[in-house]
């Protein structure tokens, strides 16, 4: 089975996203987290049923919130490039990466 590998600026956007959920309701970070995680096994799982939204990156959605996490399938591993809220314009995201 693939490992997936989260890349240090998703992990912060993780970290953050948590933290603002949990303040706003004890456990719905919690909640947050468990959506991420199924979501991060579908796209292991599942790569190709994703889209790609540049070059090699495919972007899945998280369900139950307005996040989508921006991952390149590799033969070995899964690799998480970042977690943004939907809202975000995520060629910000393709500027800061390349």
């Amino acid at each position: 089975m693939k490992r997936i590998v989260v890349e240090p600026e998703a992990e912060t956007e993780l970290h953050e996203a948590y933290t603002w959920y949990e303040t706003q309701n004890t456990g719905l970070g919690s909640d947050f987290l468990l959506c991420i995680e199924a979501a991060l096994t579908s796209a292991r799982d599942r790569p190709r049923s994703f889209p790609y939204i540049h070059r090699q990156t495919r972007r899945v959605l998280v369900r139950r919130f307005p996040y989508l996490i921006l991952f390149r399938d590799l033969p070995d591993q899964t690799v998480v490039l970042g977690v943004m809220h939907a809202a975000r314009d995520p060629k910000h995201f393709r500027r800061s990466k390349g």
